[in-house]
């Protein structure tokens, strides 16, 4: 009888084992199922932003960089100074443009699909300016003093 018993708790505590180790797999793959949905629900909240980058000539800008602010994500305009972005629609991004000579401009991007951009000079932007030269033939330079004679000039006065 102690043997019967025994072997009756044994079998129950089997089956439990049994149930929980189901019950836990299929919790498991629940959970993981959850976490997939969830996540193609999350990657498929973006949007595409495209448009036009000018300069205040109405020229189109090649190269101008558009960047969405506080991230590294950014696309360059192309040839036509068009330009396309994926962003994130949960946050209200702003993009920011900017290109070389030009004041940067940011633009918000809620509710739009579509961006016209005029970026416009920045006069303080080359305020000195440095050219360097160098040779690339092999032989040597030879020159007549007498024809560099009105390059240089001395002037009185100057330190």
């Amino acid at each position: 009888m102690k043997t019967d018993l025994n072997l009756f708790v044994l079998k129950v505590y089997n089956t439990a084992a049994r149930i929980t180790q189901d019950k836990f797999f299929v919790t498991l793959s629940f959970l993981s199922l959850l976490f997939l949905l969830i996540s193609a629900a999350a990657s498929a909240q973006t949007k595409t932003i495209t448009g036009l980058v000018r300069d205040d000539e109405n020229q189109a800008l090649v190269a101008a960089s558009v960047s969405v602010k506080g991230t590294h994500e950014g696309v360059l305009t192309d040839e036509h100074g068009h330009f396309s972005i994926s962003v994130d629609v949960s946050k209200n991004d702003i993009l920011v443009f900017s290109f070389m000579g030009m004041k940067n401009t940011e633009v918000s991007i809620t509710d739009k699909s579509e961006l016209n951009v005029t970026l416009y000079s920045d006069p303080t932007f080359f305020t000195e300016l440095v050219v360097t030269g160098e040779g690339t033939s092999d032989q040597p330079y030879t020159e007549k003093k007498s024809s560099r004679k009105g390059l240089f000039k001395k002037r009185k006065g100057l330190f």
